[in-house]
């Protein structure tokens, strides 16, 4: 049975009348089980969804990739409709307080929700504590990252606090989508914020190969022109198609549009069947 990733939104839509915002969620359908990974900022997924005739309450799992606001925001609104899916997936440590700190000053860039309001609305979630977890069948959560890659180092100007203290963010609660298809694993990130390579070959130490196809942000949108092209060679070296969106930035897009064959950009409304 073909897998189905539907995205629900991300920073650009081509289709009226398909809101765009800073954010990313996508609809996964697996044939048995129906995954929303990421929810976007506001209500905006769920508008999208309505107009795009998917009906979310069918969703029996959330997955959210990290503790940060555009990813999250959309919670509240599926509290309020009443179709918070009944199997929450969430990274360690995932609601610390997060901030950038950009220009001197500190940003609240976290969750606008917290676990009562789960509790409250008859749901239990679930950490995932391990490098992966199988959640439905040809369906596994990765997670706990190692920062190896020399380029990837972590930004200095996302922050968590922790034990009294800000400190750089290392993203400990970030986790991947991974599915196996016909096409091989095909990976979904929210903004590979631990870094590109290090989360694929993550994947490669815990399920015996990289992935085929990577869809999601990548977090290249502050990056310069030398990580760029490095992590496009990472790509090109391992045969890794490319659907990047969200957070990934017209330059670094630029760069992969003309130099990278099997690049393509994700937009709002966009349907990619495995």
């Amino acid at each position: 049975m073909p897998i189905t990733i539907t995205t629900l939104m991300e920073n650009t839509s081509n289709r009226a009348p398909l809101c765009a915002e800073h954010g990313m969620s996508f609809l996964v359908d697996t044939g048995s089980r129906r995954i929303l990974l990421d929810v976007g900022d506001s209500d905006g997924f769920l508008r999208n969804a309505d107009a795009l005739g998917l009906d979310l309450g069918t969703a029996d799992t959330l997955v959210l990739s990290h503790g940060h606001y555009d990813h999250t925001g959309g919670v509240p609104a599926l509290i309020a409709r009443g179709i918070l899916p009944g199997q929450i997936y969430l990274g360690e440590n995932f609601f610390e307080p997060r901030y950038s700190a950009e220009d001197g000053t500190l940003r609240y860039i976290g969750t606008n929700f917290d676990e009562g309001d789960f509790y409250r609305a008859g749901v239990r979630h679930r950490v995932v504590a391990s490098s992966c977890l199988r959640i439905a069948d040809e369906v596994w959560l990765v997670a706990r990252f190692p920062h190896v890659c020399s380029f990837e180092a972590p930004p200095t100007t996302l922050l968590r606090w922790r034990a009294g203290e800000y400190m750089t963010d290392l993203f400990p609660d970030e986790i991947g989508m991974v599915l196996r298809t016909d096409a091989g694993l095909v990976l979904l990130g929210g903004c590979c914020h631990s870094g590109f390579v290090n989360i694929c070959e993550h994947v490669y130490r815990v399920l015996g190969a990289r992935p085929s196809v990577y869809i999601g942000g990548t977090h290249l949108k502050d990056s310069g022109e030398e990580r760029i092209r490095a992590t496009m060679e990472y790509a090109r070296e391992h045969h890794i198609r490319i659907g990047a969106c969200h957070c990934t930035g017209a330059p670094a897009a630029a760069i992969f549009s003309a130099g990278y064959a099997d690049f393509f950009e994700n937009h709002v409304g966009d349907v990619v069947t495995f």
